[in-house]
């Protein structure tokens, strides 16, 4: 038994240190060449700081409703299922280094946050190794602590064998907008992220931090969703203009507008519940270039 134990020692130390280092190393070297969104995004962000007024950012409802070559020098960084930490973390990092950023258009949903990621390991993973590695911002603890340990090795090691081959979900243009999508739908694409409220209420302070100290106007918008979901969410309005309210007592500069109920969005520019398509994203960002001055 005494020699068994041993042997099993010998066997399991040295397996367990590989395996730390293959889990510390390996995903850092799995991003290098890769060819996906987060890359193209990232690229832009370092390559073109200087010719940006307008910063549109959040996550998926933006990045295909909001079609920045309507505003003046805007670009899009909006990005899929992304929640409002990354969000405030891309914020501070860049933001001091745009000197033309005027305005940062951040969009606030009913849910708080892209629900999808707090109730699907898959996409949690990705979204966390994907900003971990190739963006270098590290997850926060409300999507770490949903995973015990067992399931975020496998999440990593997964991760490891997607992140260098992956190739784009999406196709974006030029100005991170996904274009050409001219359906009109009415599936119900919605995930509640329960207990998330006090999460994007600390990432919109952090937000609105960094852009008063640069001068830069924090817009917050709820954007058009399509009457099926207009009429689960009644209690939307109130409840996010509460939460803006808080914020804005602290941070006064912070301008919001909730446009959930905005008759003038009908269903024919929607491809989903929550999701605008090329019509309606011409047509929010008309409204916002309006409403906004941008």
């Amino acid at each position: 038994m005494k020699f068994f134990l041993r042997d099993t020692l010998l066997t399991l130390v040295p397996a367990g240190v590989l395996l730390g280092v293959a889990i510390a190393v390996l995903p850092a070297y799995a991003v290098k060449g890769a060819d996906n969104e987060y890359c193209d995004k990232k690229a832009y962000m370092d390559t073109h700081q200087e010719e940006v007024s307008v910063l549109v950012t959040g996550h998926s409802q933006p990045e295909c409703g909001i079609d920045p070559s309507v505003l003046d020098s805007c670009y899009n960084l909006s990005m899929l299922a992304r929640i409002s930490h990354y969000d405030a973390a891309l914020l501070e990092r860049y933001v001091p280094q745009m000197p033309r950023l005027k305005a940062v258009v951040f969009t606030l949903m009913c849910e708080y946050e892209p629900g999808t990621v707090f109730q699907k390991a898959g996409w949690r993973h990705r979204l966390s190794a994907a900003y971990k590695y190739q963006w270098g911002i590290e997850p926060p603890a409300e999507l770490t602590a949903l995973d015990n340990w067992g399931q975020r090795i496998y999440g990593t090691v997964e991760q490891v064998f997607r992140l260098h081959p992956i190739k784009r979900d999406v196709d974006y243009d030029s100005l991170g907008f996904i274009a050409g999508n001219n359906s009109v739908g009415d599936g119900r694409n919605v995930y509640e992220a329960p207990g998330c409220e006090p999460m994007v209420r600390e990432s919109l302070r952090r937000m609105a931090r960094v852009c008063g100290e640069h001068g830069v106007r924090l817009i917050v918008v709820t954007m058009p969703c399509n009457s099926t979901y207009r009429a689960d969410h009644g209690d939307c309005d109130d409840r996010l203009q509460r939460l803006m309210d808080d914020i804005a007592a602290e941070y006064p500069a912070v301008e919001y507008r909730c446009y959930l109920n905005d008759e003038r969005f009908g269903d024919s520019l929607f491809s989903d519940q929550t999701h605008m398509n090329q019509r309606g994203a011409i047509a929010f960002a008309l409204q916002l270039k309006e409403d906004f001055g941008l």
